[in-house]
């Protein structure tokens, strides 16, 4: 039976997004008359951390994850697909501790821009479940609450139809779809995963772009030739001049693998930025965001966590 806290995203959010679910609205009108107490959810969070706890350990010494890994530290490239039941079993009772679902594009799919390719077989997603699971469980089940992420999906291929519809197209590839084809490698994949929260945080907050784009020198514009660009301060690598979302991806990525950066990298304007970043997760999930969490993140290898950097080489 689930639990009474694991109820659809903060209805007072969706609400304000003027989402037009008339049950979302009364459930949070339920929470307001009649709050659960404190107590209640810290047990609640207690158990679910318990259970979480459990289940990766599981997760972790199933021998489809360990031939997974195996694969992965020999260099062998092509899909790493292979017999998933394990893998695929499991991660589903870990990501219902989290509300998410976990969905396979059941059949090719088309709208008026995006082509979507269905996987013919779930072996084809094992490598993104070995990798994913670890990462996901980095971040507070809060977290994904108060974003409203309830669903990660995998697909062969996704293909932009209509250049005009791009903003469509990343809204779709950022809500939790991962493409097996593309995304085939453990760095593109844990990679691709902090673009999608990344995509939640920084839609978040209304007119976050306009704070973001304040921490740039005064004359600079996304978008301008790398050359132009080259030699600036402020950003991680010249792609970053690309674009505000990647150059926001690109410093959510370096945060959650050293959170430390925050207060000792050189440069003053990635320090600002990746404070920023910072400050945003803790202002929208203060229960689960916190001291603890970012030392945690500090010691990922004793807190059974893959650390961002497990397959550089």
């Amino acid at each position: 039976m689930q639990s009474k806290l694991l109820y659809e995203p903060t209805p007072k959010k969706v609400a304000q997004k003027g989402d037009k679910a008339a049950g979302y609205v009364r459930n949070y009108l339920e929470e307001v008359s009649n709050p659960i107490p404190t107590k209640i959810i810290c047990e609640e969070n207690a158990v679910r951390e318990k259970k979480l706890e459990v289940l990766l350990k599981k997760f972790l010494s199933l021998d489809e994850y360990q031939a997974t890994m195996g694969d992965i530290k020999l260099g062998v490239k092509n899909n790493f697909s292979g017999p998933c039941d394990q893998i695929y079993k499991v991660a589903e009772e870990i990501l219902a501790l989290f509300n998410i679902a976990l969905n396979i594009v059941p059949s090719i799919t088309d709208d008026s821009a995006i082509h979507i390719v269905a996987i013919k077989d779930n072996k084809y997603i094992r490598m993104h479940l070995a990798i994913l699971i670890p990462e996901i469980c980095k971040f507070p089940y809060t977290l994904y609450k108060k974003l409203g992420i309830r669903m990660i999906s995998f697909c062969y291929g996704a293909y932009l139809l209509q250049p005009h519809f791009k903003i469509m197209f990343a809204k779709k590839r950022f809500n939790g779809l991962f493409i097996v084809e593309m995304d085939n490698t453990p760095e593109r994949i844990i990679k691709h995963f902090h673009r999608v929260l990344c995509y939640y945080l920084v839609n978040y907050k209304k007119n976050f772009y306009k704070e973001w784009k304040a921490l740039n020198p005064p004359d600079f514009k996304y978008g301008e030739t790398k050359l132009k660009a080259k030699g600036l301060k402020n950003f991680l690598d010249l792609d970053c001049t690309e674009s505000a979302f990647t150059d926001q991806s690109e410093i959510f990525s370096f945060l959650i693998k050293d959170p430390s950066a925050v207060w000792m990298h050189p440069d003053d304007g990635i320090r600002a930025k990746l404070r920023k970043l910072k400050e945003l997760m803790e202002e929208i999930d203060g229960e689960g965001i916190t001291f603890d969490f970012w030392e945690k993140l500090k010691h990922v290898e004793t807190n059974l966590f893959i650390p961002l950097n497990a397959f550089e080489k």
